[in-house]
């Protein structure tokens, strides 16, 4: 990494230097961010970590650092500093670290396809983006997003529930549904049970 971030500056200077046409330099400043948070960066963070260098050389030795910022494990107080919407993402990487669990807060998003494209390919979980890919402008926060991903999941177990007509899924499809504010009525709609089987799923009184 001291190589890799070295290059990346070193050709960007370089680039200023070619720029015959102005003679002003201006500096470079390259961030590495880890966003691990099951474990914390473990590698050398300077050139001379990298090195074996004699004693008598030291002094002669030009180093390289490179600045780190582990995401999982910023504070509260570092994550209050955040003003973009990169807060939304440095938040679900310090739940996760500190909770394995992410809940949201009410914070307006202002690049929600943005912010929700970067979250997918940071964790993997395409839902991300795909909560927002139709009726974008109804997002607005990541609790909304959330809903959208619970509801599709919903969606989707209604529908294999469906297909595979099985009792044990249109049982999980029914309570998930129920909790979700469903009524009885709507549930029996979309599932294709009866009102009577429904209550006895959700354990509401059947009336008789």
């Amino acid at each position: 990494m001291p190589l890799r971030v070295m290059g990346y500056d070193g050709a960007e200077y370089r680039a200023q230097l070619l720029k015959k046409q102005s003679s002003e330099r201006y500096p470079v400043l390259t961030l590495v961010l880890h966003f691990d948070y099951e474990k914390r960066w473990n590698k050398s963070q300077s050139l001379k970590e990298r090195l074996t260098v004699p004693e008598e050389l030291q002094m002669y030795v030009c180093d390289y650092k490179y600045n780190l910022f582990e995401i999982a494990y910023l504070s509260d107080e570092q994550l209050d500093q955040f003003e973009s919407d990169f807060w939304v993402v440095a938040d679900y990487f310090v739940q996760m670290r500190k909770n394995r669990d992410y809940r949201p807060k009410p914070r307006p998003i202002r690049h929600v396809q943005e912010t929700l494209h970067l979250l997918s390919v940071l964790t993997g979980d395409t839902r991300f983006e795909e909560a927002c890919q139709e009726q974008e402008e109804g997002v607005h926060t990541m609790c909304e997003v959330l809903d959208r991903i619970e509801n599709q999941g919903i969606q989707k177990g209604i529908e294999k529930g469906i297909e595979k007509g099985t009792l044990s899924e249109r049982e999980r499809t029914v309570r998930r549904m129920y909790l979700k504010g469903y009524t009885v009525k709507d549930i029996s709609d979309i599932v294709e049970i009866s009102e009577k089987a429904v209550r006895m799923i959700v354990g509401e009184p059947v009336l008789v």
